[in-house]
């Protein structure tokens, strides 16, 4: 899920989940509104803010993950 859906789906403020997660509002700003990907350390505080709603995964990889073949060496 897209924080951004979290938010909205929520009724709650970009304030209110940077205030949970430990970071700002305008980080959280620019990840809903720039698609701005956080870092690793900061996808998981988002995660557990959300109780797991928005998963690391959604947060680093918004476009989903691409399955590569794997090369035989």
């Amino acid at each position: 899920m897209k924080l951004s859906d979290y938010i909205k789906d929520q009724k709650i403020t970009q304030a209110k989940i940077g205030l949970a997660a430990g970071i700002s509002k305008a980080h959280i700003s620019q990840i809903c509104r720039l698609g701005r990907r956080p870092s690793p350390d900061v996808a998981v505080r988002i995660s557990q803010a959300t109780n797991g709603a928005v998963t690391v995964l959604d947060l680093l990889y918004p476009d989903g993950i691409e399955e590569t073949e794997s090369v035989a060496v």
